[in-house]
């Protein structure tokens, strides 16, 4: 215990420091029980309580209406025209919008206490910004009337630019082009500098639609030019390469609108594309249909990317329509709320041709999702584990896809692959110990953000795992039109489809999982020192030097040596197949040749060890045994997915006619097969000398004697493809005037 002593003087001065002090405390400790008072009015939706409260908390009227419209914006994310809780289903890939249910609540109590604020404090500039904001959040919320209200009510207010654009933007989706076109050029106008690439483009997009053809070329020029002048200016401090991004992101979107103004010039016209999108046979109204000209073949990945297509929304009959299509090949995306589709899925579209003069009708439908019976809620197997669904009508074959789960609470591996395809039945009997034995070398990639994720290295599944499990029904076709998992959903935990397999997992794979890889590696070491016949350090170590930590980081020599002392104590066509594909990327192609032809006539010749049979022999100058060798691969089961390979070898050949037969075989083949029979009727014929150095496998020499001309840069175009895949095609490619050689490049490679 101890004793303050103060004396006389300072008594008064203490005495009024104390007083302060409580008065402070006293004020803040109110203010706190006015701010949970005020919290707890609006979690309740006490509204008139909420402003009561509001206005006693900030008696100022101006304090009252800014903190009311900074807690709107907390709530509602600043708004932006991202709508919320949406599935994007592209032909490439589908993604989600990163916003979740409970952000979804967020929003709508941001959307309440705007509308408090318009009503409570109408003469505000407070209440100028909540119109555009509320037309944002609305637009979010697919609620596209109340959107273009409020729109219409900021641009009266102030004229603003946002605004313009996102009602322009909401015109476009429903087909009201004039509209659109006349808010674009008046926001232009008003505001030359604000939002003018995004206005540009809006204007561009409705007069292609109304077919103002040789205006909307004007505009896309123009495009590519502002974008050039705008991104120079730049600074980069903060972002080295964002100019440069952003300026390729708008001349792309300038070149890809000027390629198709090009068709719609030089073919005679346009067509026209009309649907109809259903969920489950019924009309589905409200779903945002984007066109994706497949001629061009350009990846679609993200909302950047998305919101520069054409697009429309589905009218209440489910129905959409595109008018002043350019000739070509097209496939649809689609954008629809998640809690819409819960419970179905889009089958898979097939491309579609756009015939100048003709319409094009086509149907998008969303089916119920196949439904998993067994095993569910993680149980537990260990030699054999029998895999049952409900059928699905129509389905010709099903296949079966696992994932390996983290540990913990957020268990979901990034990595999916398929454990068995081709089931014919609604049921299947996998036999672990076989499944186990191929698995251990499964999945061959393993990287995520540049970084070795742990679960796929220990295999596609491993004992002491655990694994979610979902199946694919496909028609005739195999075109996919159901699957268990659709597009999101919760499920009880015992519902689950999980299953784990009987075993533990090794100290070492225990730090592989938490991402010690240097503390992994050791432990491995220590027990194949320890034991030299540890088949299954030997198979990690060897993985974990194939991947890399870091891709740019992985060490093939290593890797080689581990799969080496491997195969010496369990010789397996596994490992022989994957040290084949280590000695190849090492350039030891005498060796992964020798290692290919040894799996002929064991389990795993298969299409794929006849493909890496073909690319071998090709880089070791036996083009002709190349060529045979890939005829093979494609026409075994999957061979489909050798893909533009055999067709670019047999035009480097001077075999056209192979290359065609090769583009009808193969997948994304009916892409440009049109064009490849465009390019063989237009004469294309592969030069004397150029065709004599590839039979001889004298690719430097064949290289030597090509000139200048654009036929001449397509083949030298192809043959670096094959010498070294799709690696630096993209700029080469951009650098060709633009016709059938360049579509064709782009459409075998996807550049």
């Amino acid at each position: 215990m101890f004793t303050i002593r103060i004396k006389g003087k300072y008594i008064v001065p203490a005495a009024a420091l104390v007083l302060v002090l409580s008065v402070m405390l006293y004020s803040a400790a109110a203010r706190a029980v006015s701010l949970r008072e005020l919290e707890l009015a609006q979690q309740s939706q006490n509204l008139d309580e909420y402003i009561h409260l509001l206005r006693d908390l900030y008696p100022n009227p101006e304090d009252a209406t800014r903190e009311l419209y900074n807690s709107a914006m907390d709530d509602a994310g600043g708004g932006g025209g991202q709508q919320r809780n949406m599935v994007y289903i592209f032909p490439r890939m589908s993604w989600q919008s990163p916003i979740s249910g409970g952000q979804e609540n967020l929003l709508v109590r941001g959307v309440t206490k705007y509308e408090l604020l318009l009503e409570h404090f109408p003469d505000t500039v407070w209440a100028v910004h909540a119109l555009q904001q509320l037309g944002h959040a609305y637009y979010d919320l697919g609620d596209f009337t109340k959107a273009e209200s409020f729109f219409l009510a900021s641009i009266a207010e102030n004229g603003d630019a946002e605004s313009s654009h996102s009602l322009a933007r909401l015109y476009l989706g429903r087909g009201e082009y004039r509209v659109a076109l006349d808010i674009a050029e008046e926001s232009l106008a008003r505001q030359p500098d604000h939002l003018a690439l995004d206005m540009m483009l809006i204007r561009g997009q409705a007069l292609l639609a109304l077919g103002e053809w040789d205006e909307a070329e004007k505009v896309f020029r123009a495009i590519w030019q502002k974008a050039q002048e705008d991104f120079e200016r730049f600074p980069e401090d903060e972002d080295e390469g964002a100019p440069a991004r952003n300026t390729n992101h708008w001349t792309d979107t300038a070149n890809l609108y000027l390629e198709q103004l090009s068709r719609l010039q030089s073919g005679g016209g346009s067509g026209s594309v009309t649907g109809r999108v259903t969920l489950g046979g019924s009309d589905f109204s409200g779903v945002r249909v984007y066109l994706v000209d497949t001629t061009l073949d350009r990846p679609y990945f993200g909302t950047a990317e998305v919101d520069t297509l054409r697009q429309v929304v589905t009218n209440e009959e489910g129905r959409f329509i595109f008018n002043e299509v350019a000739p070509g090949t097209y496939a649809f995306g689609v954008a629809v709320r998640i809690s819409d589709v819960e419970g179905y899925t889009l089958r898979e579209q097939s491309n579609f041709e756009v015939i100048p003069g003709k319409n094009t009708n086509q149907t998008l439908a969303f089916l119920p999702n196949a439904a998993t019976r067994h095993p569910l809620g993680g149980e537990v197997f260990d030699n054999e584990v029998e895999f049952r669904w409900d059928a699905v009508e129509g389905a010709a074959s099903y296949d079966i896809h696992v994932t390996a789960m983290w540990p913990g609470e957020n268990r979901m591996s990034s990595v999916g692959s398929v454990l068995q395809s081709g089931i014919t039945a609604n049921r299947v009997v996998i036999n672990l110990e076989e499944e186990l034995q191929k698995a251990r070398f499964y999945p061959s990639y393993g990287h995520s953000d540049g970084y070795l994720q742990p679960l796929p290295v220990l295999g596609q599944i491993f004992r002491g795992g655990e694994f979610a499990w979902s199946v694919s029904a496909y028609d005739a076709d195999r075109k996919k039109f159901s699957d268990s998992t659709g597009y999101g959903r919760f499920v009880a935990e015992e519902e689950l489809p999980v299953f784990r397999i009987q075993g533990e997992l090794t100290e070492a794979d225990r730090l592989l999982i938490t991402g010690d890889y240097e503390g992994a590696v050791a432990a491995y070491e220590a027990s194949v020192a320890a034991n030299p016949d540890d088949t299954h350090s030997l198979l990690m170590l060897a993985r974990i030097h194939h991947f890399g930590v870091r891709y740019d980081e992985r060490d093939l020599s290593r890797a080689a040596d581990y799969y080496e002392r491997l195969i010496a104590v369990e010789d397996t066509p596994e490992a022989r197949k994957v040290l084949a594909g280590v000695r190849a990327d090492l350039g030891r192609h005498e060796e992964a040749y020798s290692l290919y032809r040894g799996l002929i006539g064991t389990r795993l010749e298969g299409w794929d060890t006849h493909y890496s049979l073909a690319k071998t022999e090709f880089l070791l100058g036996r083009s002709a045994d190349a060529l045979q060798s890939v005829k093979q691969a494609v026409e075994m089961e999957h061979g489909q997915y050798a893909r533009a390979w055999p067709v670019a070898l047999a035009l480097v050949m001077g075999e056209e006619e192979q290359a065609l037969v090769f583009a009808r075989q193969v997948d994304g083949g009916e892409h440009y097969a049109d064009l490849l029979a465009d390019f063989m009727q237009a004469g294309y014929r592969v030069p004397e000398p150029f065709r004599q150095a590839m039979a001889d496998g004298d690719y430097t020499k064949a290289r030597r004697s090509l000139g200048e001309t654009e036929h001449d840069q397509f083949l030298s175009i192809l043959l670096q493809y094959l010498e070294h895949n799709s690696q630096a095609l993209e700029q080469p490619i951009s650098n060709m005037q633009p016709g059938t050689l360049k579509n064709l490049l782009r459409k075998m490679f996807g550049s």
